[in-house]
């Protein structure tokens, strides 16, 4: 639907939206005057009010000219402020966080615009399967999404079934200029085969057990090893192999989702609340005898986010059946980079002990990173262009390429770190192109600091097709750029011949 202004002198407007409060329609309070006087293609944010309630409809709108012969009239279009996209295989219900029963139903592959119902409460969402299409009852999930937050999560979502638990993984992102809304958030399932984006393997010969530390199991980081016996000690009880893939106590008073990770398993992974720290609390199943008997380094902390980061669960000494073999068994997990997805990897680490129990020497299988390192330092360098295509001229320089001051810097730390860093002093182009405007085509001014200055670290992996950046930082000082057509139809001859003869191999 539209409508037409006419004779709109101030060239402002205000809008109310019109819904269904219970069993009759209203309409909500006004909103502050929009200026529509100029053409804005980028869509801007507005919202308004329910009259004496508490409900907040957020919308976003923009101007843009009509085409052709219409090019005199503005059209000035609203859009909900946010969509939710459900890309799931079943239908999806949201609410906003403080009010669950108010509920919005997305069915499968479609999308629908979200507003909020109450505007005191947070601008974050819960989520939970559709029980029209599901024959059990679905629970809300335990963590949320925030809508003003620009990211992607993986979030578990809980089944009262007891099957294995769904991950689906929430973008939060701006929308396009051809998509009708501000911000647009899209909810599919987390598949391994599609680069999820967390993924757990065991790649030890124990079952790993592990659970993501609410607020509560957090602010103790030390906790006794009773407790941790009571919560992780009635998971013990199972031999391998039983197809015991997943414990949900859900149901129990204990706010933790135990994770069981079997030999040779790779499962994907979600939090049950994206706000909490993303920290996993890890243990296996060989290490229960040291933690029945009060040993705390039996259970340990990862950090997630942290590629690279390692942490260690120690064993009993002795094989696979507990026999006593003089070597030190440890379960480490380290957070690896496969493309785009973050993975937990559990592996089993092996050292040789001497005759007074002491750990000699690291398995064959660690591998030290050699330490290296090179500068490099050139005072200039400088490059004349030669326009001598023509054969009924002589030839004659048009650009005269200048630089001062390189600097780049390589090395490679036994901590399994790359470290780049280029530095540019000053750069210039001279322009001797006959009859040009400027005698300079582009110029740094000099200062103190370099005119480009790059640094970048980058972390080893096991896999060549993924480089983990740690850190990335570009600086690029005042540069002043003078060019006019001549000059530009000058460097356009000079560049055709070489186009031509690409062309032609």
């Amino acid at each position: 639907n539209g409508m037409t202004l006419f004779f709109s002198r101030k060239e402002r407007i205000s809008l109310s939206i019109e819904f269904e409060a219970g069993t009759k329609r209203t309409n909500s309070k006004w909103s502050t005057f929009l200026d529509v006087s100029r053409v804005m293609p980028t869509k801007s944010v507005l919202s308004v009010d329910e009259v004496d309630g508490p409900k907040r409809f957020e919308l976003a709108y923009n101007v843009t000219l009509c085409s052709s012969i219409f090019s005199r009239t503005r059209v000035i279009t609203f859009y909900p402020r946010y969509q939710i996209v459900n890309l799931l295989s079943g239908g999806l219900v949201v609410a906003q966080e403080c009010a669950l029963r108010s509920e919005t139903h997305i069915p499968s592959q479609s999308w629908v615009p979200f507003h909020w119902e109450n505007s005191s409460f947070p601008s974050k969402i819960r989520l939970k399967f559709d029980e029209q299409e599901n024959t059990h009852e679905n629970k809300w999930s335990s963590g949320c999404i925030y809508l003003d937050k620009i990211g992607i999560t993986a979030l578990r979502m809980p089944l009262t079934n007891k099957s294995k638990p769904l991950i689906i993984q929430a973008e939060t992102r701006l929308a396009t200029k051809r998509q009708d809304c501000a911000i647009m958030v899209v909810i599919w399932s987390s598949i391994e085969k599609s680069n999820p984006l967390y993924l757990m393997k065991n790649n030890s010969p124990f079952t790993v057990l592990c659970f993501q530390p609410t607020n509560n199991t957090q602010q103790d980081a030390t906790l006794e090893s009773r407790e941790l016996s009571e919560l992780f000690g009635k998971f013990f009880n199972f031999d391998c192999g039983q197809g015991m893939k997943f414990v949900d106590n859900d149901d129990s008073d204990s706010k933790e989702f135990i994770w069981t990770v079997s030999p040779g398993e790779s499962i994907g992974f979600g939090w049950d609340d994206p706000e909490v720290a993303h920290a996993l609390r890890w243990t296996c199943s060989n290490a229960s005898n040291f933690l029945l008997h009060g040993e705390n380094h039996s259970v340990s902390d990862i950090e997630v986010d942290t590629i690279g980061h390692i942490s260690t669960v120690k064993l009993q000494q002795g094989d696979y059946s507990g026999r006593s073999s003089g070597m030190e068994q440890r379960v480490t997990c380290e957070i690896k980079a496969d493309k785009s997805t973050k993975v937990i990897l559990f592996d089993l680490k092996q050292t040789n002990l001497n005759e007074s129990g002491v750990s000699e020497s690291p398995s064959s299988g660690d591998t030290e990173v050699a330490a290296v390192s090179f500068q490099v330092h050139i005072p200039g360098l400088t490059i004349s262009m030669i326009d001598n295509v023509s054969d009924s001229r002589p030839g004659r320089e048009i650009l005269l390429v200048s630089s001062d001051g390189w600097s780049i810097f390589f090395s490679q730390t036994r901590e399994a770190y790359h470290e780049f860093e280029f530095k540019l002093s000053t750069f210039q182009i001279d322009n001797f192109i006959h009859a040009a405007e400027h005698p300079v085509l582009l110029h740094s001014p000099l200062v103190t600091e370099p005119f480009l200055h790059l640094s970048l670290v980058r972390r080893l992996q096991d896999n060549n097709d993924t480089h983990d950046i740690s850190y990335i930082a570009l600086r690029i000082l005042e540069i002043d750029i003078c060019f006019d057509r001549k000059t530009a139809e000058t460097i356009a001859q000079f560049i055709s011949p070489l186009h031509k003869a690409q062309e032609d191999q």
